[in-house]
């Protein structure tokens, strides 16, 4: 559920709220969960007020960081149920994001490739988005699909915006077509998927050239059915 809770020309103001029910066949006495659902303070986001509930009452509970940054919660259920949900509530204020004024400064893809090759300390974080991973490795195939918009001396912005279009345009969402551990080479060849599989083409196509790019999971305002 997402709700605009107040409206002006540059901030926004929403209550997002995210159940995940589970029913079981029979009785279970263990639970034990990790969550990702508490959105993150950002330059142009502000959480005003976050929380989880969670039925049945957990026994142990706790909070951490990970790696990149994102708030993780355990808990562990330590009775019988045949029923348990996560119900994540939040208020978020958000203003018109940076990103919205990003220019490629006229460059070429490769400038900004190379630039990164340099070192210095500000980049160390951006250049970890260069590599590989097991769910997006460097893939020939990928680079070939990319290379299409990445023409040499192309501008960067203008190649990624072509190759946002393609895969919209070329791939077809297809649900069950693959699971979470579906291999890209599958959903390149197939150009068929859902929307994760969508986002680590584009970011293997990226990371293949030698450009940072990472994985972003979030809510998107849409008008529910009548």
């Amino acid at each position: 559920m997402f709700d605009a809770l107040k409206t002006n020309p540059f901030t926004m103001r929403y209550k997002v709220r995210h159940l995940t029910t589970y029913e079981y066949l029979y009785s279970g006495g263990l639970s034990y969960n990790e969550a990702w659902l508490q959105p993150r303070n950002l330059p142009y986001q502000q959480v005003l007020e976050r929380g989880i509930n969670i039925s049945p009452q957990p026994t142990e509970r706790a909070s951490r960081q990970d790696f990149f940054g994102n708030q993780v919660d355990y808990f562990a259920v330590q009775q019988t149920h045949k029923n348990f949900a996560i119900d994540s509530t939040s208020i978020i204020e958000r203003r018109v994001p940076a990103y919205a004024e990003v220019k490629s400064a006229g460059l070429s893809w490769e400038t900004w490739r190379d630039e990164l090759k340099i070192f210095h300390k500000d980049r160390i974080e951006v250049r970890q988005f260069c590599l590989p991973s097991p769910l997006i490795p460097y893939s020939d195939l990928l680079k070939e699909f990319a290379l299409v918009s990445f023409q040499p001396g192309r501008d960067l912005l203008e190649a990624l915006h072509e190759l946002n279009h393609r895969i919209y345009k070329e791939f077809e969402y297809k649900q069950g077509f693959t699971t979470v551990a579906t291999p890209l080479k599958k959903v390149i060849e197939a150009r068929k998927g859902v929307c994760q599989d969508f986002a680590h083409v584009a970011i293997s196509c990226l990371r293949t050239l030698g450009l940072p790019a990472r994985y972003v999971s979030g809510y998107i305002e849409t008008l529910p059915p009548e």
